[in-house]
């Protein structure tokens, strides 16, 4: 190669790296969100339905109350999901930082296979959006069917 090809080579690769890290930052911030977003609206969701509870119980008895419990039930899942899978991302990073530095310093290629937390990780995440989506479906069922003033026919 001449020194052109190999400096516009270098060049591309720079650019790939800025790209990725830039992608990898993104991503980053993303998670983040998400795991804020589902804390924040699991718990915001159980105080609402808190609220919505003592507003029916003043007017009328409440009906379709299985449906609040489950809502609690499932909106608690979501939130325990989402502190567990804190501990699992951690755990995960972890444990490609030492694979990372182990094949640096054999100089290997670097491994691109993943580990059983990150597994678990995204396990842990997809319930925890699973679980907050049924609560507050179910929470909604318990308000729309208190709201008419009865239990909605089936």
């Amino acid at each position: 190669m001449s020194d052109s090809e190999d400096a516009q080579l270098e060049i591309d690769t720079q650019a790939f790296l800025d790209h990725r890290k830039r992608l990898d930052e993104l991503r980053i911030s993303q998670v983040t969100t998400f795991d804020k977003s589902i804390l924040t609206l699991s718990t915001g969701a159980i105080g609402l339905s808190l609220l919505i509870l003592q507003w029916i119980v003043g007017r009328q008895p409440a009906v379709e109350m299985w449906a609040i419990g489950a809502a609690w039930l499932f909106l608690l899942l979501a939130i325990v999901a989402n502190l567990v899978s804190y501990q699992t991302s951690y755990e995960d990073v972890s444990r490609e930082i030492v694979k990372l530095d182990r094949d640096i310093e054999a100089g290997r290629r670097l491994s691109q296979d993943g580990n059983i937390f990150r597994t678990l990780t995204l396990f842990l995440n997809r319930g925890a959006l699973l679980c907050f989506a049924v609560g507050t479906t179910l929470l909604f069922w318990f308000a729309y069917s208190n709201a008419i003033g009865g239990s909605v026919e089936h």
